[in-house]
């Protein structure tokens, strides 16, 4: 199974291999987050879903050097073996979520997999998509 960092550095090569192909960049809006595909030209500006920003707003999805972000930190891993409740009750409060028991047990349960599905995600973000599938 391939590292956090290694799946980043193949995600930045693949960012990289379709500027160079396609002259086309992905970024993310700096406004609302959404993921957009955008010519890489003198433009200063993108148009996104909720209006004109600059591009210098909008930064790249992937880029040379995010791999060393601590995020991709194989010790990050061995915290997503289990989740205590307390951090899926914090986490839950700091999203003005009120979840039952059996949900914050459902949230235990699916943890381990949702964080394996994404791996550039720290341990919150991972609780914040569990809790709000389980609520749904």
């Amino acid at each position: 199974m391939s590292t956090k960092r290694d799946i980043a550095k193949e995600q930045i090569e693949l960012q990289l291999s379709i500027q160079i192909s396609s002259s086309v960049n992905i970024v993310n809006c700096g406004n609302c987050g959404s993921t957009i595909l955008h010519k890489m030209d003198s433009k200063d500006t993108l148009e996104c879903f909720c209006g004109v920003m600059d591009k210098s707003d909008c930064p790249d999805l992937w880029h040379v050097g995010c791999e060393n972000n601590s995020v991709f930190d194989e010790t990050e891993t061995e915290s997503y073996d289990e989740i205590s409740i307390e951090d899926i009750v914090q986490v839950a409060l700091d999203l003005k979520l009120n979840p039952t028991i059996e949900q914050i047990k459902e949230v235990q349960k699916v943890y381990r997999d949702e964080a394996d599905n994404d791996p550039t995600s720290n341990f919150k973000e991972v609780i914040e998509g569990c809790l709000y599938n389980v609520i749904d």
